[in-house]
């Protein structure tokens, strides 16, 4: 299984960035007013690309590095980003700028916003759908954002009801991309100056596991993403990979 890939909003978007850690005329409509597509068979085995300021989808062969456009038309003008697969209902989860909302994609690629609550009104780039449970996670930095976590299940009494998590003051990172690990359920990112930083989803502590220049580790420089993948170093915070974007 891979991660989705996914540039940021400064450049583009596979949830894990690879990543893949996605409106309808800007209306947001509740999950039981629209008929949603089919979701995927299982998780795919690419990672899929969001580019452009109309959103673009691209499957990409992490092991070749060959890729190729499979949505030209995701149903939205604008952008979307901090895409995630949700192994809980095999659809990918983002966030759409033209309904600024969470955004929920099944196997036709079309981003049909949900329309969650609580929410501040803004964009947001940086996100990912957990493993260890159905919940979508969104972060800004900034005393009035922060960390959110939205429930994603349907029978849950807090279906698409945002809550944060820590403020963006608390928790402050300059980064692009955050990505869960698969094996630990914390999130990872690698910010601007090449620091390692662990985030604990439950309650937003944060800790740097290295910094970008120290002895013995590969500077990993700035974050247009952040890559998980299964098999080798898996458990391991060094699967955690930073790429320019």
């Amino acid at each position: 299984m891979y991660f989705i890939l996914r540039r940021s909003a400064v450049s583009s978007s596979y949830r894990k960035t690879t990543l893949f850690k996605h409106a309808i005329g800007g209306l947001v409509l509740s999950a039981s007013t629209v008929i949603q597509a089919q979701s995927f068979d299982s998780c795919p085995t690419e990672a899929f690309l969001v580019q452009d300021n109309t959103a673009r989808l691209y499957s990409v062969n992490l092991a070749t590095g060959f890729y190729e456009e499979v949505a030209s038309d995701m149903g939205t003008t604008g952008k979307i980003n901090a895409i995630g697969f949700n192994i809980h209902d095999n659809y990918l989860y983002a966030f759409g700028y033209q309904s600024k909302t969470v955004v929920k994609i099944g196997s036709d690629y079309q981003a049909v916003p949900l329309s969650v609550s609580n929410l501040p009104d803004v964009s947001f780039y940086v996100g990912d759908v957990s493993l260890a449970e159905n919940s979508y996670y969104a972060y800004r930095s900034g005393g009035s954002y922060g960390l959110y976590k939205i429930d994603l299940s349907e029978d849950s009494e807090n279906y698409l009801n945002a809550q944060r998590v820590i403020d963006g003051s608390s928790l402050n990172l300059k980064i692009f991309d955050i990505a869960f690990h698969p094996d630990t359920n914390a999130l990872y990112s690698v910010n601007s100056g090449g620091d390692l930083i662990q985030v604990d989803a439950s309650d937003g502590s944060a800790v740097t596991l290295f910094t970008g220049h120290d002895q013995g580790h590969e500077h990993l420089g700035g974050t247009g993403r952040a890559v998980f993948r299964r098999g080798k170093h898996a458990g391991q915070a060094v699967a955690v990979i930073g790429m320019n974007a």
